[in-house]
């Protein structure tokens, strides 16, 4: 029974702080949560969920609510340089809109 409610602590750890780390404010994403989201990342089950919820902010880029997806290429960086090796080969499939991103130039209010 304990190892069951340690797995969901992890669960929603895992999955948490990704979406917290890429979430839509204006604040960046932490650099602790990022490491610690590298390290949960060689984990399978978790591998799977950190990743999932990163190719969801990919395929929701949208011009006008860019925070998400900026915010997961900042920890998908980090994944690239502290997380499992399979990472690069993962987010191939996200290219065209990781590309599309590289494109994109926010100017605010203010000019």
């Amino acid at each position: 029974m304990v190892g069951r409610s340690h797995l969901s602590v992890a669960f929603v750890g895992a999955r948490s702080m990704t979406e917290e780390a890429t979430s839509g404010d204006a604040s960046p994403p932490n650099v602790k949560t990022m490491g610690l989201i590298a390290r949960q990342a060689f984990e399978v089950d978790e591998y799977v969920r950190i990743t999932d919820i990163l190719h969801r902010r990919f395929a929701s880029f949208d011009r006008r609510q860019w925070r998400e997806a900026y915010k997961a290429l900042l920890l998908l960086e980090h994944l690239l340089t502290h997380g499992p090796r399979s990472v690069a080969v993962e987010f191939q499939k996200d290219r065209e809109a990781i590309e599309q991103m590289a494109t994109f130039q926010h100017i605010d209010e203010k000019g």
